[in-house]
């Protein structure tokens, strides 16, 4: 495991060298750069173990630096995301219509197919069958949603 580096800020004459080295210019932009508004950034961050050395830096204006700064910090909260997985179909098909139709409520999905019974009386829309409902949940729903469902009936019937 490496160590970061114990001097975080550049030196004044590793700002000199990194400053000459680019002509005065920012490395992003190429505007002009001011000695008083420049800032120098790290090209591998000092976080992630970057050296602070003069050909791991860039002088930048504060506008590039600002965005830049800001693109490596959505990087770190985006790695730390935990997606979770989806429940396997086996564990949805435990369930009842019921709690099948509370999740697709939960996901605010509906089965398409509406199935129409015409007998002597006239026409009668069916409700949709368990199947239905595991069709437009598998993929979606989680295991953790479909144990809160347990829950849920197991406090009802109490």
């Amino acid at each position: 495991m490496t160590t970061r580096d114990s001097r975080r800020a550049f030196t004044r004459t590793q700002q000199k060298e990194i400053w000459e080295q680019q002509g005065g210019k920012c490395a992003k932009c190429f505007k002009k750069l001011s000695l008083i508004t420049v800032q120098y950034h790290h090209l591998r961050g000092w976080a992630e173990n970057g050296k602070t050395l003069v050909k791991n830096g860039a002088a930048l204006c504060a506008d590039c630096h600002s965005i830049l700064s800001h693109k490596e910090r959505l990087k770190k909260v985006e790695r730390k995301k935990t997606v979770p997985k989806p429940a396997p179909i086996i564990s949805l098909n435990e369930l009842n219509v019921i709690q099948l139709k509370s999740l697709a409520k939960k996901h605010h999905m509906a089965p398409k197919t509406i199935r129409i019974i015409r007998d002597i009386y006239g026409e009668h829309k069916l409700p949709p069958t368990k199947r239905q409902y595991l069709n437009i949940l598998t993929g979606i729903v989680t295991t953790k949603e479909i144990d809160e469902v347990r829950k849920a009936v197991k406090l009802i019937k109490r």
